[in-house]
């Protein structure tokens, strides 16, 4: 009669053991579950690009380590993370109608903005307008080039700013306005406001001007071995500092509106970024940042540090794209 319980504990005991050394050792018996992942977990997402908010934005240079974008009439620093560090007020035309796709440059230790009557010096350590030059009304292009700052005036003159004293005097008069202006290899590069196209080479030193043959055109990239010519519909060409000869224009990319440099190749801001080669001329990029813009809209694009900074006008802000 006692050898029905007898077995009945010597199974409870077996079944204890058995799922007691089932368990890893150290643990309390029982096991979580594990979570594995599967082919149908979602991805982690990717990081989308960086941007600052900026109201009324148009146009973008580096220097000094940081970005400088006009905002409307004002001035904004921008760190290379992204972080606004100074707003300064009324450096530009109140009139939007009245801001050029070139009115911002940086050189000579200083950033330089255009007004209809004055050029101002801007200190980047400071955000402090240190000089106001006075200058013809008109003077809408400027360009910082070998120990002074240029400016391309819609009466035809070249005006010469000397850093030193802060005053302009008149290089030249070219006969013909300009469309947009740079400096490189030692020479000022002037698009001819004509109908006829043509670029101009002016030594700054002399005052000579020799007329190329060109295309029209609306921006001026200098590149280490030649100059670079993009119009509004992102149509590039080249000319040869010492041959004086243009190439046969090639489109980009939908349009042009801004355009830089950085070691190697040609930036363009069509709304998305288009880079090129500037030796071959070869499209090396195309990164999608904001899509189709307005074709009347300034829109710059500036290198700082390894990120490529694009305007984006519709959206009120500057993008980074990195490499």
């Amino acid at each position: 009669m006692r050898i029905a319980p007898y077995l009945c504990s010597i199974v409870v005991l077996l079944t204890a053991c058995t799922t007691t050394s089932s368990s890893p050792p150290g643990s309390s018996g029982s096991v979580a579950p594990t979570s594995v992942a599967t082919s149908s977990s979602p991805p982690t997402p990717a990081p989308g690009p960086r941007s600052v908010d900026v109201p009324q934005p148009s146009n973008l240079v580096a220097g000094f380590g940081s970005l400088w974008a006009s905002s409307g009439s004002s001035l904004w620093q921008i760190s290379p993370e992204g972080h606004v560090t100074d707003r300064i007020p009324n450096v530009f035309s109140a009139k939007t109608s009245a801001v050029g796709a070139q009115n911002l440059a940086v050189g000579l230790g200083s950033v330089w903005t255009v007004q209809p009557r004055t050029t101002l010096r801007i200190d980047p350590s400071t955000g402090r307008v240190t000089a106001r030059i006075a200058s013809p009304r008109g003077c809408d292009e400027i360009a910082a080039g070998a120990g002074a700052l240029f400016l391309g005036c819609r009466d035809s003159r070249l005006i010469r700013i000397d850093p030193v004293t802060n005053r302009a005097s008149v290089v030249t008069t070219v006969g013909v306005s300009p469309v947009g202006i740079g400096y490189g290899h030692g020479f000022v590069w002037w698009i001819n406001s004509s109908e006829a196209g043509g670029v101009s080479r002016i030594d700054p030193a002399s005052g000579s001007v020799q007329t190329v043959d060109a295309p029209y055109a609306a921006f001026v990239v200098p590149t280490q071995d030649s100059i670079w010519f993009i119009d509004v519909n992102a149509r590039a060409f080249s000319i040869d500092p010492n041959g004086m000869q243009a190439t046969r224009p090639i489109k980009k990319g939908r349009v042009a509106l801004g355009a830089a440099s950085d070691k190697g190749s040609v930036l363009i801001n069509d709304g998305d970024l288009v880079e090129f080669n500037a030796k071959t001329g070869t499209v090396t990029r195309r990164t999608h940042v904001s899509g189709t813009q307005s074709f009347q809209a300034i829109a710059g694009v500036a290198v700082l540090g390894s990120d490529i900074w694009l305007v984006d006008p519709k959206g009120q802000r500057i993008v980074a794209v990195g490499p």
